[in-house]
């Protein structure tokens, strides 16, 4: 009531956004756009909700206002669908919730005012994604299938019985989310398009099944896709993990995301799962006083979702991951989480691989056989660089670019990251083997489709990681090419690197790494260093801190095999582990030791 409903009681209902300049789109502008409109279903709704449970003609009156006003706006103008589908999700959502919990309250001309609004706002997303994304053929627009969850179902629910067309709509989106969705995943409960998308989707799309439940009685949430998908963050978005992942991210940088706690504390009220309410607890712990966001406060109220879950679920007992995979492989989505001690933060070592066979569509980047390192409390191999907006020039030029990732450049190319959308999906990886085995974690992945494009000379392009004793990694680079060529190996972190030789250390603030190239086969690598973004803006990252860039360039050749040591300690704790190498036949044999254990790794020779 404080924080959700009273500040709209008095407030003077919000104006009509206007157009952006020329009509050409501006991205604060827009930000601002769909924010006013978030506001607007903010005041309708709880408005409404609090009067009619309270019985408060005050609130009531109130919410009518808001209500009258917002349906009075012009359907075809800057909050219709084609001009700002954010905004024109959140108006129809605003619509929907106003129309069905005010009803009693507005005369037959204030409902047909409102009804008429709804009506064509409905049928402005309707046409869209049966019609002209053909989501049913051609499932990867990804705003699309959000706006079944976050327009059709709401708002065709509450236009059932007066408009014949919401039926149909209705029922298309009941029949896709029964048969198609997710189309970012599978029965794995994997999201192609990373943490950040599923987090939207799951917003959108667990209010969905919440209304579909109570109403019609129909529970989705009985599918595997929904028992399972919890897992997915827990495993690859980890609480205290931080630029640990893949794809588009609003909060990159962040601790991990509130929503995405509380939508895990979601399916921790359907599954009982307690490791899911321990998810919710930390992560609500670890990222406090961001309510106010514009990646929470623009698109969910969390009073509002307390709200809810309450009335709808009961609490559940946490209970910390002590027994978890220490290996999760998502064939779905081609993601392998490899863990140590997730329910201690200062002992958790996290190493995140992906090679998926949705390539670089929406908001999916240039990364089949890209990792990320997260230990002791630091991000390591990180994810760098700033989410400006889509499209900016930081998100175009660096954040979906393979250069941007712990990854491989071949002669300075890296995957197929631009917007044609057939190449897109071509850009392929694929996961071939993964698994624990006698304490040990392995993962082999190809991403040759993914450079088919851009490198039209690649033959082979095979990445294997080791997770030694839960201690150190060791990756094994295989590049084949019908040419000779060179290859630059990519490792991004938030603090400077100290490159010695062959050698590379880096110290965090909690967690440091010592990387060391144990082994190329054109010969020595060229270690070098930069703090910029390539390509991108500067005035785009102007007085935010700078992060750090290696690359190590081999010699030509054409075919190359890059063995590389890395040791993550806690800053205190410096470590190192010893190898050596045996070549004398037609294979490579490395011997690492660790705790007075060896393990040892075979690598073909290139010829």
């Amino acid at each position: 009531m404080a924080k959700s409903v009273e500040p709209w009681a008095n407030r003077e209902p919000i104006c009509e956004p206007l157009p952006y300049p020329e009509n050409k789109r501006v991205a604060a502008l827009w930000r601002q756009m769909y924010i006013d409109c978030q506001e607007v279903l903010y005041a309708v709704r709880h408005l409404s909700i609090a009067g009619r449970v309270l019985r408060d003609e005050r609130l009531l009156e109130a919410a009518k206002a808001w209500l009258l006003h917002v349906a009075a706006w012009d359907t075809e103008g800057t909050t219709s669908r084609d001009y700002n589908d954010e905004a024109a999700f959140r108006v129809a959502a605003a619509l929907a919730w106003g129309y069905d919990w005010l009803h009693d309250e507005l005369n037959s001309e204030e409902r047909h005012a409102v009804r008429c609004s709804l009506m064509r706002r409905t049928e402005q997303v309707a046409q869209h994604v049966m019609v002209r994304s053909k989501i049913h053929h051609v499932p990867y627009d990804s705003h699309a299938v959000r706006s079944l969850s976050s327009v059709l179902v709401p708002c065709c629910m509450a236009l059932l019985h007066e408009e014949q067309q919401a039926a149909q709509w209705l029922d298309y989106a009941v029949d896709y989310f029964a048969c198609l969705y997710s189309p970012w995943g599978g029965s794995d409960g994997g999201w192609a398009e990373g943490p950040m998308y599923w987090t939207t989707g799951m917003a959108y799309v667990t209010e969905a099944m919440n209304l579909l439940r109570n109403y019609a009685g129909i529970d989705f949430f009985r599918r595997p896709f929904f028992e399972r998908t919890g897992d997915f963050p827990l495993y690859v978005y980890p609480p205290d993990a931080r630029r640990a992942s893949f794809g588009d991210q609003s909060t990159l940088g962040d601790p991990v995301n509130l929503k995405t706690g509380y939508l895990v504390r979601q399916l921790a009220g359907v599954t009982g799962n307690r490791w899911y309410q321990w998810y919710f607890e930390r992560v609500r712990q670890s990222d406090p006083g961001t309510e106010g966001a514009f990646y929470n406060y623009g698109w969910w109220d969390f009073n509002f979702d307390d709200l809810v879950y309450r009335h709808d679920y009961p609490q559940v007992e946490e209970e910390a991951p002590v027994g978890i995979e220490p290996l999760k492989w998502f064939r779905d989505v081609g993601w392998v989480a490899m863990h140590h001690r997730m329910d201690n933060a200062d002992e958790h070592i996290m190493l995140l691989l992906k090679s998926s066979r949705y390539g670089s569509i929406s908001h999916s980047h240039a990364d089949q056989n890209s990792f990320t390192l997260h230990a002791f409390g630091d991000p390591l191999a990180a994810d760098t660089g700033y989410y400006i907006a889509h499209g900016s020039s930081f998100h175009r030029e660096w954040r979906r670019q393979t250069r941007s990732k712990n990854n491989l450049l071949i002669g300075g190319a890296g995957q197929y990251a631009e917007n044609n959308k057939v190449l897109n999906m071509a850009a392929t990886g694929q996961i071939e083997e993964a698994y624990w085995r006698d304490g040990d974690g392995y993962v082999r992945a190809v991403a040759t489709d993914a450079y088919a494009s851009t490198v039209p000379h690649v033959k082979r392009v095979v990445r294997e990681i080791h997770f030694l004793q839960s201690s150190y990694f060791v990756i094994v680079d295989h590049i084949d090419l019908e040419k000779p060529d060179s290859v630059q190996w990519l490792f991004h972190a938030l603090h400077p690197l100290q490159l010695k030789g062959q050698s590379f250390r880096l110290n965090g603030m909690k967690a440091g790494l010592e990387g060391t190239f144990v082994y190329a086969s054109s010969g020595e690598l060229s270690l070098s260093q930069t703090d910029r973004f390539a390509e991108v803006d500067p005035a785009e990252y102007e007085g935010l801190e700078r992060h750090y860039h290696l690359s190590a360039e081999t010699r030509p050749a054409s075919s190359h095999r890059i063995v590389t040591l890395l040791v993550p300690y806690k800053i205190q704790e410096p470590k190192y582990v010893p190898y050596f190498i045996d070549d004398q036949d037609h294979g490579i044999h490395l011997y690492f030791t660790d705790k007075g254990v060896t393990k040892k790794i075979e690598v073909s020779k290139t010829y």
